[in-house]
């Protein structure tokens, strides 16, 4: 959660000051469930455009590579799924912090 520790301006100022629409944050935002869900259906449509999107933390790739260790509620598919899909339709993609750079614990092998 490193990109939430910002301080002096803290996160949501530096957006409002730089133009930024965050579309969905899982600790910023206040849709939930359905509602999320649908913010990501609109990406996937077309309707919305992602300009960036930005991973933080690592993306559970277990067991045996299906990444079902970590499924999207809602949705039965596994979240790196969803990081692959969204990152295809995204201009950019942004790795924020070392666990989503380096895969943190979950990378660290057997």
């Amino acid at each position: 959660m490193s990109l939430l520790c910002a301080e002096g301006p803290d996160l949501i100022t530096t957006f409002d000051s730089a133009g930024i629409r965050m579309l969905w944050h899982p600790g910023l935002s206040e849709e939930t469930g359905s509602e999320a869900l649908a913010v990501f259906e609109r990406v996937r449509s077309g309707e919305l455009r992602l300009d960036a999107l930005c991973v933080e933390g690592s993306l559970l790739r277990g067991p045996n590579g299906t990444g079902r260790f970590h499924v999207l509620a809602g949705t039965g598919r596994p979240t790196i799924e969803w990081v692959r899909e969204l990152s295809a339709l995204a201009e950019h993609v942004v790795a924020v912090g070392t666990c989503a750079a380096y895969g943190g614990v979950t990378a660290a092998g057997n």
